[in-house]
């Protein structure tokens, strides 16, 4: 048998070989696999499908769509996937995950987010006359607010985490390392999808550690935040901002942080405190320029509550009901991280009255539980009336813990009081200095690409100034 023979009878071997073993793991899938019981269609349980929602709508709560991964619909369901102590792609192993978080809180809760409220204002005034001069300057009174979302949202997550701004209000410019956290919360995305793949996950990760272009983006990223924190550390200051309150309840026993981690964790925070922030504030207004009496309401609560913008504070404004109404409803239709949330059950579980093994992948998409019907009524409609003490009977099934956008468990948000401090502020500034209108070319803004986070365009608004 000549060589060209023998090397198409070895391919043509491994052919059949690996078609076999194709068959096999179809069938297997299908009939034998410990999720084959779960409802789903049954393509799915051979590869990944792309739109989750329409699936819930059909099998219900808890859905097969992987051949080893489920999504879930239901709260409680929820709730049992993420209190799993499962690993992640970029937090610390459990036990330096709770001492880092013991460390990080002081900075986050509620008596440190009052103290640091007088840091918070200088930005949220200077936004309000970003906003007003910005519509002066265009010729319409068109104002991409989503831009400056982002920009008071990173100044202020800047000025508390670095001890500076990032001077993006001043500029209205995107500073490169605000530009660095946008990719770097894709590339996260794209870890987190491919972490089923092991073998691609360990190829990309050699890939970039040899790419130049990457290695140095990463040096750059990290050398920044780096020399921002080692300058606010070197100053003697009473400012109250996190590395204030870091640095105080730092333990020296070798338990506290170490240098490198206060820079990191400072670097992180940068990311996860200005998303969710801005991202609810630009829907939170979209939604609001596309159902007008909502924004009404809004506006005769608001106008009616202040009689000048110093008035407005995070306590005052935490009061107003329909406010808060407003946030949560953002929240539940446009949540900051609607794709799934990954983690891989460590033991045997139940979930929805069936045995899960061990190693079995488990995602809830927010995007999906928040608009299900089985969770709440008219679930695709903006209702902030749902959110209300006093509201009707229509909402009476509402299942409100089915929204959790700063997740729950030992991995939880630390930046939930600040996120609703800075979410409550800014609109109610916004709204009391501002009358806005939706331009139309921003009329489809919600047709987005979602990766873990939401790749946001212009929300084009145009903004008459309140005599």
């Amino acid at each position: 048998m000549s060589q060209v023979h023998l090397m198409l009878a070895i391919i043509g071997s491994l052919a059949v070989i690996l078609s076999v073993r194709q068959v096999f793991c179809i069938v297997y899938n299908l009939f034998y696999h410990p999720l084959a019981f779960f409802p789903g269609p049954k393509t799915a349980a051979a590869r990944d499908i792309k739109y989750i929602k329409p699936l819930h709508d059909q099998y219900g709560s808890v859905v097969r769509i992987a051949p080893n991964e489920l999504s879930l619909a239901d709260p409680t369901a929820w709730k049992a996937e993420l209190v799993l102590k499962a690993p992640h792609l970029i937090l610390a192993p459990d036990e330096a995950h709770s001492r880092m978080r013991r460390k990080l809180a002081h900075a986050f809760s509620a008596a440190a987010v009052k103290e640091q409220e007088y840091l918070m204002r200088v930005h949220f005034d200077k936004m309000v006359d970003r906003i007003r001069e910005q519509a002066w300057a265009s010729r319409c009174g068109l104002v991409d607010m989503e831009k400056m979302y982002n920009c008071v949202a990173f100044d202020v997550i800047g000025d508390l985490a670095f001890g500076e701004s990032f001077g993006a209000l001043d500029a209205f410019e995107y500073h490169e390392y605000m530009n660095g956290v946008f990719m770097n919360l894709k590339v996260f995305s794209m870890f987190q999808r491919l972490s089923v793949y092991k073998w691609a996950l360990k190829a990309i990760g050699m890939l970039m550690s040899v790419v130049p272009a990457a290695v140095e983006g990463r040096r750059k990223h990290f050398a920044f935040a780096a020399e921002r924190v080692k300058a606010r550390m070197s100053r003697e200051t009473d400012r109250k901002d996190f590395l204030w309150y870091i640095l105080k309840h730092n333990e020296k026993d070798g338990r506290g942080l170490s240098r490198e981690e206060i820079y990191s964790n400072s670097g992180l925070l940068i990311g996860a405190g200005s998303e969710t922030t801005a991202t609810t504030l630009t829907g939170a207004t979209f939604y609001l320029l596309n159902n007008p009496k909502s924004m009404q309401r809004l506006c005769d609560e608001v106008r009616s509550a202040f009689g000048s913008t110093s008035e407005i504070s995070i306590a005052t404004a935490s009061k107003l009901p329909y406010l808060v109404a407003i946030i949560e409803e953002a929240m539940r239709l446009y949540p900051p991280g609607p794709a799934a949330n990954v983690r891989v059950t460590n033991h045997a579980m139940d979930i929805d009255s069936r045995l899960v093994p061990r190693g079995t992948r488990v995602a809830v998409q927010q995007w999906t539980a928040h608009r299900s019907e089985s969770n709440f009524h008219d679930a695709e409609r903006f209702l902030p009336e749902r959110w209300l003490a006093n509201a009707d009977a229509r909402f009476a099934s509402d299942k409100r813990n089915a929204v959790n956008p700063f997740s729950f468990g030992p991995r939880n948000c630390l930046g939930k009081a600040l996120a609703y401090a800075e979410m409550y502020s800014i609109m109610a500034r916004v709204v009391y200095n501002f009358d806005m209108e939706l331009d139309i070319r921003s009329s489809d803004w919600l047709n987005q690409r979602a990766f873990i986070f939401w790749e946001k365009g212009p929300l084009w608004v145009k903004i008459t100034p309140r005599t």
